[in-house]
């Protein structure tokens, strides 16, 4: 990606690779035609598949993957918002999941102008 997305979606994680890569593989099927994910990743236990499964998602150029000790929920999500490049900042858990395809739309939409 050349060009900063207009959204940055900022995930800080910490010992849930599981439910993290389901969040990113729901987040990178989102129909927005310019947004980044940028995950803070602080786990201490990585279990052999979802490291496999995070790297492999890691590919997506879409994927910022920033592997820091752990800071805490707050510091973790302020260097997300230093990684990011996007105008909008959405903020969301590594144990959930968006609501459907068009969220980061649904978002976005009140700041078009």
């Amino acid at each position: 990606m050349t060009a900063a997305p207009r959204v940055s979606v900022v995930i800080r994680s910490y010992n849930r690779l599981p439910a993290l890569c389901e969040l990113v593989t729901a987040l990178l099927r989102q129909r927005h035609d310019s947004f980044e994910i940028v995950v803070v990743e602080q786990s201490t236990q990585r279990p052999a598949d979802a490291d496999a499964a995070l790297a492999g998602l890691a590919a997506d150029p879409r994927l910022r993957l920033v592997r820091v000790p752990p800071l805490g929920g707050a510091r973790a999500r302020n260097l997300g918002v230093e990684h990011s490049r996007g105008a909008l900042l959405v903020f969301i858990d590594d144990d959930d999941l968006p609501g459907g395809d068009d969220v980061l739309a649904g978002i976005e939409r009140p700041f078009a102008d």
